[in-house]
């Protein structure tokens, strides 16, 4: 029922401060530095991936199965009489399947590559985030440094968020957020998380590996605790924690010892 109504009284909020995401990110820039958006060019894909990426071989399971059966035909007719042009046909083609095995046996990860970046672009897709807010491209997503998803309605976060590791600012504030995944905690390069305004509960323990942090905002959830972990973030400057429904801290706080802002 607490929740139920708290939900109302955001909805109604966010009509009201339609332009508060961007007066908030304004005024975060004037007291932390805050890092353009990388334009570096990012070290190009290998030659193995750019190849297979060419012909379709990462597209789909059917490819692969269709692959390994033509890999079976030719080995059989290995012992047949065929044209010379045939034959020519079947040794490119083992040759093809031999470059195919080797690049999967020797890059697994291509494959888990897809599925994350599968899952980040249909989540955005799903809550409608505009390609210039979040891209869909692998290595643009890659090299995002600040993302504002503040006002987006966003119930979840996909675990392959923790894909985004060179990002430094990343604002989730005035959302329907239940529950903050593990991945967060590879956010290593994080310096600024502004969680205000959802439904928090509780923090995974993984939060105490943004050793880079300097200010986690933290108001108007639904917190009763705080993990121990939370003493790792020893470079914290500011830690907000109001309208929490937290009566004891961790003895692990007092390892903040940097704090500037808390409360």
């Amino acid at each position: 029922l607490q929740t139920a109504r708290l939900g109302q009284k955001r909805r109604a909020d966010r009509k009201n401060t339609a332009g508060v995401g961007v007066e908030l990110t304004a005024n975060v820039a004037a007291t932390v530095t805050v890092a353009r958006p990388a334009t570096a060019a990012i070290p190009a894909e290998s030659a193995h991936f750019e190849f297979c990426r060419s012909i379709g071989t990462y597209s789909s399971r059917t490819r692969f199965i269709k692959a390994a059966n033509m890999k079976k035909f030719a080995s059989k007719s290995n012992n047949l009489p065929v044209p010379a042009s045939t034959g020519r046909s079947l040794q490119q083609a083992k040759s093809l399947l031999k470059l195919t095995d080797s690049v999967l046996g020797g890059d697994r990860s291509l494959t888990s590559r897809d599925a994350w970046l599968d899952e980040l672009v249909a989540w955005a897709d799903e809550n409608r985030i505009p390609e210039k807010v979040f891209p869909r491209d692998a290595d643009a997503i890659l090299a995002l440094r600040l993302l504002n998803l503040y006002g987006r309605e966003l119930s979840y976060l996909p675990e392959s968020i923790g894909n985004l590791t060179n990002l430094e600012h990343l604002y989730l504030g005035n959302n329907d957020l239940i529950v903050l995944p593990d991945s967060v905690g590879d956010l290593t390069n994080l310096k600024v998380l502004y969680l205000w305004r959802n439904y928090f509960s509780e923090l995974p323990d993984s939060i105490g590996n943004l050793a880079n942090l300097e200010v986690l905002d933290l108001d108007h959830n639904l917190l009763s605790v705080l993990p121990e972990s939370i003493g790792n973030l020893t470079n914290l400057k500011c830690l907000h924690l109001e309208s929490n429904g937290l009566v004891l801290l961790p003895d692990s706080i007092g390892n903040l010892t940097d704090l500037r802002i808390f409360g």
